[in-house]
């Protein structure tokens, strides 16, 4: 069983990939992606290629001169959204929380 340490290290590896992936999605460029998050070229790909192999499907179809959703990224694509919405949802509601709260 993994450590909670080891659980909260992987959840968030999951969504900064997704955010990556979402960035590339907005920007179709890895490279300005990379320059925005302040990571390397080669992070940013191989974050984004982990991913990929844990779902076992390319999300991207990239070449010298363009980035692209494959069919399956962009099925992938509503599920991405939706699991980043629901992250900014619960720190805003725990923001709100801490702000009614005084201790």
């Amino acid at each position: 069983m993994r450590g909670r340490k080891t659980l909260c290290f992987c959840a968030f590896k999951f969504y900064e990939q997704l955010k990556f992936v979402m960035a590339v999605v907005e920007n179709e460029s890895f490279s300005l992606v990379a320059k925005q998050c302040f990571v390397s070229q080669s992070t940013l790909s191989n974050s984004i290629q982990a991913l990929e192999n844990e779902f076992g499907r390319a999300l991207f179809n990239r070449t010298t001169r363009c980035v692209q959703l494959y069919f399956f990224g962009i099925e992938m694509l509503p599920f991405i959204t939706s699991i980043l919405i629901a992250e900014k949802n619960l720190f805003d509601y725990i923001e709100k929380l801490i702000l009614a709260v005084k201790f």
